[in-house]
């Protein structure tokens, strides 16, 4: 735990469903800062790190108990983190998977997976929290922006 005033640089915070926590994208002052997917109480007090690594877009499960988010290193790929810190998961092993959301009962993520870093139409997946199941939403059919 560090207070957030500790870290060099904080990004793109995401309420959780309750209100009471941020989850946000931070990096650590220091010769070699570890970035990552930071928590902290919505009324202040220390960030506690969630995940290690290059870090994008977190999303908070329906019931705030979980928070997802896009690494591109070391491991690419949509991850899920408990709040409490535990039970680190890696969902898949993509590396231009984008634009995730969680389903309305959080039982499934829905994403777009590119075909490289130039596409501008991919296919609409969807994860199983659970088990990891993949399956394809929409097939050959440029497609983004799930929701």
């Amino acid at each position: 735990m560090l207070p957030v005033r500790d870290l060099k640089s904080v990004h793109s915070p995401v309420w959780s469903p309750d209100g009471a926590r941020i989850a946000f994208e931070g990096i650590a002052k220091g010769k070699h800062p570890p970035g990552g997917l930071y928590l902290v109480k919505s009324d202040g007090g220390k960030a506690v790190m969630l995940a290690r690594g290059n870090v994008t877009r977190a999303r908070w499960s329906p019931d705030g108990t979980t928070v997802s988010f896009i690494r591109d290193s070391p491991q690419p790929g949509i991850y899920v983190v408990n709040s409490d810190g535990g039970g680190l998961r890696r969902l898949t092993d993509g590396k231009f998977e984008d634009e995730h959301v969680w389903s309305p009962d959080g039982e499934k993520i829905a994403f777009v997976r590119y075909r490289h870093q130039l596409d501008f139409g991919g296919t609409i997946y969807a994860v199983r929290i659970d088990t990891g199941e993949l399956f394809a939403l929409t097939v050959g059919l440029p497609s983004r922006k799930p929701r």
